[in-house]
């Protein structure tokens, strides 16, 4: 009850401000009304400006454009008339008289043509029985004469009748041409005040307006200050609730747990199928189908080892290359990964270990030329006959700085006839082990390698090295390793992890099958292993040193 009151009085003082505030403004709007039809008085006074009628639009018209409009339209038809006749009388200068319109249309020419024609005809009609000198024959030829000097005269009448009419039409075209120009005169003048008179008569007609719409919202608010009602009942009395009736937290914490569920499952399942990058050797044989040769740990594993091994020794420790890990780390996990890889390899053709082969990879930057040393060098320390490695990659060699001997003579010095096989191949400064460097880099490198000369020089080295193993370009970009693909008895194709794509994979193995090659399998490098569950791997094969260091972590 005290807020249906407090919202009368509310109500009711509203109104009361409303009424006197509208009829402040009615006032002033009344005042300013008067004010502009005063001096819109005034002007249309002082101009001597008068309307007489309204235009099409419901506009008031002046009396001079009203004036102004008639004489337009007169001296138009004043034209339009003398422009007639003066036709009528080029037309009699230049053809027939009898053949104007105004001639043909005369009742008496016709009247006096039909005549003529009768006498004419009759007599012709008698001068087939009578002589000319006949007197009928002459009266009648005495009355065609008449009728025809009637014809003529009236003929003449008519033209002299045209002649006066295009006087007059001239006369008063003229004259009306005049009257229009003086009237064209009073209209500029009157339309210099006519701009003054627009804005006058819009303050007017904007007064008027504003004049009406408070006067009806004045009378609109009286009415309803008399039937001042209030629209608020009480239907239920208000009780206190013994508890918040929203939000209700255990369900929002029920359905928030499951959307978070549902969508972490949905993202994970998103992000599974937007990858296409070769994850693990499962993925290697089940969507390349071709065996799975190894993992290789990725080099930031093996700069981490090396870290821990300096801090445990606490001193100065030597810098390793990780491509010759399997020379200088025999120990480690990076190295029995090498032998594995040199296992899997072996053993990887049924009859007899492949004798010639080659490692490629998709793009540059795959780590293939620190594995394909690495394989050498494991290969190397089974004894018995020498390996052979050659740096067959002439446009970004590698080899050369790893074991750090000359790039020239190399490959490419013996295949453009510049050496001797025996000058291009040198001890690489590991037991066992001898390579040849890339050379100097040729323009034309796929062509080199598909020389007969490269596949002598295999046959010969053959029979020298227990093994022969190539280091090429990559699959994309270039044609390098598919040359030689097809010559060698093995290939063996690097994936890095995280950076091969299912997609790309593909199409470098069915581009390997097209030349005929024969591939081994496939090594995925750079691999996390305690990230991609191989840490069998590092907890197997820890240094004594390593394990001492995680006790004391």
């Amino acid at each position: 009850d005290a807020f249906i009151a407090q919202q009368m009085d509310r109500m009711v003082e509203a109104t009361r401000y409303a009424t006197q505030f509208l009829a402040k403004q009615l006032e002033e709007a009344r005042g300013k009304l008067g004010e502009s039809e005063t001096q819109l008085s005034n002007f249309l006074n002082a101009n001597g400006i008068i309307f007489v009628t309204a235009d099409r639009n419901g506009n008031p018209q002046d009396i001079i454009t009203q004036q102004l409009s008639i004489m337009s339209e007169a001296f138009l038809r004043a034209r339009s008339d003398r422009m007639a006749k003066e036709s009528l009388l080029t037309q009699a200068s230049v053809q027939d008289a009898f053949t104007l319109p105004a001639v043909l249309q005369s009742p008496l020419i016709a009247q006096l043509k039909t005549d003529g024609a009768a006498q004419e005809g009759e007599y012709r009609r008698l001068s087939q029985t009578f002589k000319p000198d006949y007197p009928k024959m002459l009266a009648l030829k005495e009355k065609i004469e008449e009728n025809r000097r009637q014809l003529r005269t009236e003929t003449d009448r008519t033209l002299a009748s045209l002649k006066v009419d295009f006087e007059a039409s001239v006369r008063a075209e003229k004259s009306l041409e005049a009257s229009l120009t003086r009237q064209s005169t009073l209209a500029r003048g009157l339309a210099e005040n006519m701009a003054q008179y627009n804005l006058l008569r819009r303050e007017v007609d904007t007064s008027r307006d504003l004049y009406s719409s408070l006067l009806g919202r004045l009378r609109e608010t009286q009415v309803s200050a008399a039937l001042l009602t209030s629209n608020i009942s009480v239907v239920d009395p208000a009780e206190i609730p013994a508890g918040p009736s929203r939000p209700r937290k255990g369900l929002n914490l029920l359905i928030a747990c499951v959307a978070g569920l549902a969508g972490g499952i949905g993202l994970a399942f998103l992000f599974e199928y937007l990858d296409t990058n070769i994850k693990d050797t499962k993925e290697v044989e089940s969507v390349l189908r071709v065996p799975a040769l190894g993992v290789v740990p990725s080099r930031a594993a093996f700069e981490r080892m090396l870290a821990r091994r300096k801090a445990l020794e606490a001193g100065p420790g030597a810098s390793t290359p990780f491509a010759l890990v399997s020379h200088s780390e025999l120990p480690s996990v990076f190295a029995e990964a090498f032998r594995n890889l040199r296992t899997s390899i072996l053993y990887s053709t049924p009859e007899r270990p492949p004798k010639t082969l080659m490692m490629t990879s998709l793009q540059p930057e795959d780590g293939k030329t620190s594995l394909v040393t690495n394989l050498a060098i494991t290969l190397s320390q089974l004894g018995g006959s020498p390996v052979l490695l050659v740096d067959a990659d002439m446009r970004r060699p590698m080899v050369h700085r790893v074991l750090s001997v000359e790039q020239t003579p190399g490959l490419s010095t013996y295949l453009t006839g510049q050496a001797d096989l025996d000058q291009v191949i040198v001890p690489s400064g590991i037991p066992n082990l001898f390579v040849i460097p890339a050379g100097r880099i040729p323009v034309n490198p796929a062509e080199l390698l598909a020389s007969a000369r490269l596949r002598e020089a295999i046959e010969t080295l053959g029979q020298r090295f227990a093994y022969i193993v190539f280091d090429t370009g990559p699959m994309f970009g270039v044609s390098d390793a598919m040359i030689l693909a097809g010559q060698l008895e093995g290939t063996v194709l690097v994936l890095r992890h995280g950076r091969a794509s299912r997609d790309a994979a593909q199409r470098a193995i069915r581009s390997l099958i097209a030349v005929r090659a024969r591939l081994l399998g496939v090594i995925l490098n750079d691999v996390d292993l305690q990230a991609n569950s191989y840490g069998y791997y590092d907890s197997y094969y820890l240094r004594p040193d390593d394990s001492r260091l995680a006790e004391r972590v």
